[in-house]
């Protein structure tokens, strides 16, 4: 068990309460975050606490926020950086595939053609769009 207790006497909104760090050595042999967990304060108020955890990690050379989890929302890649997102079935590698470079989205296929794009057993792609300019 790993218990992170910050024990303050005047406790606020956005005070971090704890960081677990992933740290080792590059090929330059220098000191690397490569990731971490950050836990946050962001309701201190009693009766209505709230917390936030987010994950980083490197990417490129510099930390990014890859996870946000508050207490309204979770976010994934809340920075816009080029990656791809992608969920499992237990059938289906590609059950839900977000394409970081077009911002399309795919069910059912690793490569969306439109905004999104779905796929079925027998391969056949079906679009979906709505509205104007895409």
């Amino acid at each position: 068990t790993l218990s992170l207790y910050r024990n303050s006497s005047s406790p606020a909104d956005a005070d971090v309460i704890g960081v677990v760090a992933f740290n080792a050595e590059n090929d330059a042999d220098e000191l690397v975050n490569y990731s971490s967990l950050k836990g946050f304060i962001s309701d201190a108020s009693d009766g209505t606490e709230d917390g936030q955890l987010n994950i980083n990690t490197m990417v490129g050379g510099t930390s990014r926020q890859r996870i946000k989890m508050d207490s309204t929302e979770t976010v994934f890649n809340e920075e816009g950086i080029d990656l791809d997102f992608r969920v499992e079935s237990d059938g289906d590698a590609n059950a839900l595939f977000v394409e970081g470079s077009t911002s399309n989205v795919g069910l059912g296929t690793s490569a969306p053609l439109r905004q999104l794009s779905i796929s079925n057993s027998s391969n056949a792609e079906m679009s979906f769009i709505s509205g104007t300019g895409r």
